[in-house]
């Protein structure tokens, strides 16, 4: 039921869920699943995954961050490619991501209609010029953040060009930005996952597929294969500590009284942000 009705998750923190919109047009986020799922907190605290990160990474431990579960019916718009490590107040700010899709991608063409994620290459090793919003997720130019971007990182596929040069309109401007920058589409099937270091820009097409919507006279539910659902787990440093200045969805796991050393950071509780790697015992 988490994945076929999404409306019946148990209490977690719910972000751009509409509940007038009856069509399901709408991407659906929901943060933290694990603290009220089992089955999820089982696999976002897999050691498993500790140890790729900390591989992937270069890191000697790792913690559970946050744990994001999306779903991305038939109609839904583009998401805006983005930074991860932008929205984590935490020193130092170093974030890895393993995404793992519930339903199959393992085709460029399953890929490309339902919206599967994208990534730029090297853009891990860009400045912090351009952050970007929340605000900005679900803009209809969804690569527009990605070229501003590039252009301030001196990328060259983009030197010395503005919008106009790239097409009329966003579609065209889009296509544009993914041949110059050479988007990768990632392909995996469901229970795969890929990774990648926070700072790398990514985002993803929007899910192409006719919407079904079911009716009294026919009640059937959408089809699985008009579904792009999947869960990201985000990850942090073993030794990493809350920024000296917290945004609203982290403010709450530093309660009034928590010490703070001299330069305004303060230790992450670890009830909420577990360490997933090493485990006791471990190799």
């Amino acid at each position: 039921d988490l994945l076929d009705e999404p409306t019946k998750l148990p209490a977690v923190h719910f972000t751009k869920l509409d509940p007038n919109d009856k069509k399901r047009k709408k991407t659906f986020h929901a943060i933290n699943v694990h603290r009220g799922h089992p089955v999820l907190r089982s696999l976002v605290t897999n050691p498993q995954l500790g140890r790729l990160v900390c591989a992937f990474m270069s890191w000697s431990s790792a913690r559970l961050a946050e744990d994001q579960v999306w779903y991305k019916p038939a109609g839904a718009r583009a998401l805006t490619f983005h930074r991860d490590t932008t929205y984590f107040d935490m020193v130092p700010k170093e974030v890895c991501t393993v995404w793992i899709p519930f339903d199959d991608l393992s085709t460029e063409d399953k890929a490309v209609k339902l919206g599967a994620l994208q990534y730029c290459p090297g853009s891990h090793l860009w400045g912090e010029e351009r952050a970007g919003s929340a605000n900005m997720f679900f803009e209809q130019d969804y690569t527009g953040l990605l070229r501003d971007a590039a252009r301030r990182a001196g990328v060259p596929a983009l030197a010395n060009t503005n919008d106009s040069d790239l097409g009329t309109g966003t579609d065209e401007r889009t296509a544009a930005t993914i041949k110059l920058l050479n988007i990768d589409l990632v392909c995996v099937e469901a229970g795969g996952c890929s990774i990648h270091n926070g700072r790398t820009w990514h985002g993803s097409g929007p899910n192409t597929a006719i919407p079904h919507v079911p009716t009294k006279k026919n009640p059937t539910p959408p089809p699985a294969e008009q579904h792009r659902r999947g869960i990201g787990i985000h990850f942090v440093r073993g030794d990493a500590r809350f920024a000296p200045d917290l945004g609203p969805l982290w403010a709450p796991y530093r309660p009034e009284g928590t010490p703070v050393e001299a330069d305004g950071t303060s230790a992450l509780p670890d009830e909420h942000f577990p360490i997933v790697w090493p485990v006791s015992g471990a190799a």
